[in-house]
Order: C-alpha cells, then structure tokens, then sequence
C-alpha cells in the first residue's frame, strides 16, 4: 500500500530540522581544495587543454550556420555526434579539476567510444545505423559495430592500454574496491567513507587520457568538417588554429614516456584511413 502524501510530507518536515547537510558543506571545500592543487601542480595541463577545447567547441557550433548540402549523407550523423562528446569531455575535464577521478575515467570511456564511431562511419557509411544499434539487434546484413573489436580486427590497431582502465571504472570501480581489498587483508587501518583525496597517478591517467582524445577529435573534426567540407570558402584563420591546436596536443602526446607517445603514429594511421575513405578510396590499403 503506497504511503499518505501527508506521512511523506510530516517525515519530510522531519529531516528539515536538521542542521545543513556537513557532508555537502565538506564536500564542496574539498572539491574546492582539490581544483587548487590542480591547478599548482598541473598548470600546463590547462593553459594548454582549455583553448584547444574552446577551439573544438566553436568550430562544432560555426557548422551549424555553414552550408551542408553537399555533405555525403553519413557526415550528418558524425556531425550530431559532437554535442554529446563534447558535453562528456566537459563533464571528465570538470570531475577531474574537483577530485572525481573514477567518474571522469567513466566518461572518458564514453568519449573513447564515440570517437571509435566516428571513425565507424566513414570505414562504413553504408552501415552508419550499427553505431546506434546493439550488436544482438543489428538488422541482418549490416555490418556489426563493436567498441573492443573494431580497431584491432578492422586497424590493426591495439588500444587496449587505453580502453581497458577506462572500461574498469564502470563496472562498479573495480580498480578502487580491489584496492581497498588489500588493503583490508593486508591490516592497514582505512577509512571507508565518502571522501576525495589527491592522487596524482588517477590524476595523470585522466589527464593523459582527455588529452589524446581531445587530439584525436580536434584531428578528426579538421579532416571531415574542414578538410572534406573546405567549408565553401571559409577564411584560414579557423584552419591556422586548428592546425596549431594539432601541434600542440600531438607534442603532449609524444612527450609522454609511456603508451602515449607510442600510439602517435597510429593516431596518424587512424587520420589517414579516415581521408582515405571520404574520399572514395580503399581505406585497407592506408593502414
């Protein structure tokens, strides 16, 4: 039997004579505490991400005032891609500057993906549709579209270092319970409680991780939107700072002593498939 709207309401009046919450009020000092040692510690990280992410967002809103009538008919469906990946690097970049790291891996995920769609579509823009669809409900005769597979069996191309922490903090934050685990049976004392603390490996891997994905949309949004499009006589300038943006992100990257640096020449596998294919080539022959 559902509850009386008036029982809800008297408990309701209940919880109100409390004292403010202290964990929002803690909270939000942390998050607080946490974007200041972000910022003294990574500063570069910022001076650099920021403007390359301001530049991506309005190249994406200046296409919806360009014509697009002699756009190929999948390039709409990268196009209304964008809003959404970009609203998830936001929100990882933010989760990221307050503490969140778990959550801004989560998203990052979700960015990863979408940019493995992308590049979906121009391999196969006969089976754009298999990027919005399940793989179980895939209509028959469509080729599948599958996160984990679709870069090693169609690229040759094995990112798993990236997808897989990526992928292990949805499912239930493996990594911090396992953690948390051995800590327990190993007897240390550990507070288990909501809480956020800084961590400069979560830290690095977050940054690194939004970095190479910014790179590869900046890289891909320059070869389909600009590159492809010309956008019927738009001026240099829009093209100077993309290429710039490009230089920057990709000197990160090859900066970075580990899984990075090396993944800069398939990035630039990946940008060569992709023009290959929008312009009608046999993009097999350019990976």
């Amino acid at each position: 039997m559902p509850y009386k709207r008036e029982d809800v309401q008297r408990w309701i009046e209940e919880l109100l004579q409390d004292a403010p919450s202290q964990v929002f009020l803690d909270m939000g000092s942390l998050k607080r505490e946490h974007t200041e040692w972000m910022v003294a510690n990574f500063r570069g990280f910022f001076e650099y991400f920021e403007p390359a992410f301001n530049l991506l967002t309005s190249l994406v809103k200046s296409l919806n005032y360009c014509p697009r009538g002699h756009w190929p008919e999948h390039r709409i469906l990268q196009f209304v891609f964008m809003p959404g990946v970009l609203k998830s690097l936001y929100r990882a970049f933010d989760d990221l500057l307050e503490g969140f790291y778990h959550e801004s891996l989560m998203l990052l995920r979700s960015v990863y993906e979408t940019v493995l769609r992308i590049v979906f579509v121009s391999c196969y823009p006969q089976d754009r549709w298999a990027t919005l669809t399940p793989p179980p409900f895939t209509p028959k005769g469509m080729r599948r579209f599958n996160a984990t597979n679709f870069l090693p069996h169609d690229l040759n191309i094995d990112w798993s270092w990236l997808y897989r922490p990526l992928s292990m903090q949805v499912h239930s934050r493996q990594p911090e319970v396992l953690e948390r685990i051995m800590a327990v049976s190993q007897g240390q004392l550990q507070l288990h409680a909501l809480e956020l603390s800084a961590d400069e490996e979560l830290a690095g891997l977050a940054m690194n991780s939004a970095t190479f994905l910014l790179w590869l949309l900046i890289r891909l949004s320059r070869a389909l939107f600009l590159d492809a499009q010309i956008l019927g006589g738009a001026p240099d300038d829009p093209l100077r700072r993309i290429r710039t943006a490009d230089r920057v992100l990709r000197a990160v990257c090859e900066a970075h002593p580990k899984a990075f640096s090396r993944a800069v020449p398939e990035a630039d596998l990946v940008l060569r498939v992709v023009q290959a294919a929008e312009l009608g080539l046999d993009w097999r022959l350019y990976k």
